[in-house]
């Protein structure tokens, strides 16, 4: 599910106004992290490190109302649940794309994750 925002009044509009044309109306970050609790976490849990930090960053991005916008005919949306496209590699070393939805429950997210790397 989504609604519209409505831009006349949306306190972004005029960062929107600046980037609504860009090709890519987005950025990207890349950051160092301390993750050796989650990835002892995982491993503990019999849960692959990758599925679980992609869990992790689709709970906070789902508790970020701005990581929910989307652009959609000029006109932005905020959905109630995002997931994630992330690239899989394959075991006959190609990759492909996935789609990934964000579940709250992480047993169940990564039961449905499981499949999709297969």
């Amino acid at each position: 599910m989504k609604h519209e925002i409505n831009i006349s009044t949306w306190k972004r509009r005029e960062h929107f106004e600046v980037f609504k044309n860009f090709d890519e109306p987005l950025f990207g970050i890349t950051v160092r992290a301390e993750c050796s609790v989650a990835y002892r976490k995982a491993k503990n849990n019999g849960w692959p490190f990758s599925l679980y930090y992609l869990y992790l960053s689709m709970q906070v991005a789902n508790e970020i109302e701005e990581f929910k916008h989307r652009i959609e005919n000029d006109k932005v949306f905020c959905y109630d649940k995002v997931g994630a496209g992330p690239t899989i590699f394959r075991e006959d070393e190609t990759y492909g794309c996935a789609y990934f939805s964000y579940n709250m429950d992480i047993e169940v997210f990564m039961d449905q994750a499981k499949t999709e790397t297969i």
